[in-house]
């Protein structure tokens, strides 16, 4: 199962409409809305299914913009802890219960 969510800004007048044309596509919701801005939710069974229903939130007469600011896909992240499991790849730190966070190797650059 994947989540996503997208922030939807309409036209004025428009957003009560809009709310009831994206609640009736299947695994959309919208648990907020004001000035509107609309806070939208989609389920989906992939990320193909999500950005299908992205798409047609964004065909709807009347939505101005509509941007994904959240993605969550199950089936990848299992996907990529196998092929970590697999690996035999597993830092040694990463095992363990009670590391301190300046016991982690960072190998970013910091740009202060």
């Amino acid at each position: 199962m994947n989540i996503s969510s997208l922030i939807v800004m309409v036209a004025e007048g428009v957003a009560e409409r809009v709310i009831n044309e994206i609640k009736s596509i299947s695994g959309c919701d919208v648990p907020i809305s004001e000035n509107n801005i609309l806070i939208v939710s989609i389920e989906g069974e992939n990320i193909e299914s999500e950005t299908g229903k992205m798409k047609q939130i964004e065909n709807i007469d009347g939505v101005i913009s509509a941007k994904l600011v959240y993605a969550y896909a199950e089936d990848e992240l299992e996907a990529e802890k196998q092929k970590i499991e697999m690996s035999g790849n597993i830092p040694e730190w990463l095992n363990k219960e009670n590391i301190d966070a300046r016991d982690i190797p960072y190998s970013g650059r910091l740009k202060i």
